[in-house]
């Protein structure tokens, strides 16, 4: 179990998690009988704000974009993040009424026609944030995300 807890920390230091899954899945271990102790420690220890990205992702945030305020397919674009070179969506998703995708993929386009190249993809039952290794470029007016499987949820946003 020892590398459950070193590959989570990782993940927390990367941006990948969040402290709320990482002590979710630490108290479903104590209660299966695992031993933790120390644990708890190691997962609340401080992050240093260096590495606490993914390093395949630039720091430097350039602009932050609300999503549209409509809900389609269950699914809302909460917030793109532009970074110097990288794309971040932030969704929101409806468990109740969202289409039921084993691997969900969303994809970015924007008026340019840019070639997005997706990064990673993390969030919980509720929420899909998509990383793309591409920045928007000068000049483009708007990106556009779709999810795969649900044409419907597709969410055009100006910049």
């Amino acid at each position: 179990m020892p590398d459950w807890l070193s590959q989570t920390r990782e993940r927390l230091e990367d941006g990948l998690s969040n402290r709320e899954f990482a002590f979710a899945g630490l108290e479903a271990l104590e209660a299966a009988g695992v031993d933790t102790t120390g644990w708890r420690e190691v997962l609340d220890a401080p992050i240093d704000p260096r590495t606490a990205v993914n390093d395949r992702l630039a720091r430097e945030l350039v602009a932050v974009v609300p999503g549209p305020p409509d809900c389609r397919a269950g699914h809302r674009v909460l917030v793109v993040l532009c970074l110097a070179d990288a794309v971040i969506c932030v969704i929101d998703r409806d468990d109740e009424i969202a289409p039921e995708i084993d691997e969900p993929l969303w994809r970015l386009t924007d008026d340019l026609g840019t070639d997005y190249r997706f990064d990673g993809f993390g969030g919980g039952p509720d929420e899909h944030d998509t990383w793309y290794s591409t920045a928007v470029p000068e000049g483009a007016q708007w990106l556009e995300l779709s999810l795969d499987g649900a044409p419907e949820a597709t969410f055009r946003v100006a910049l």
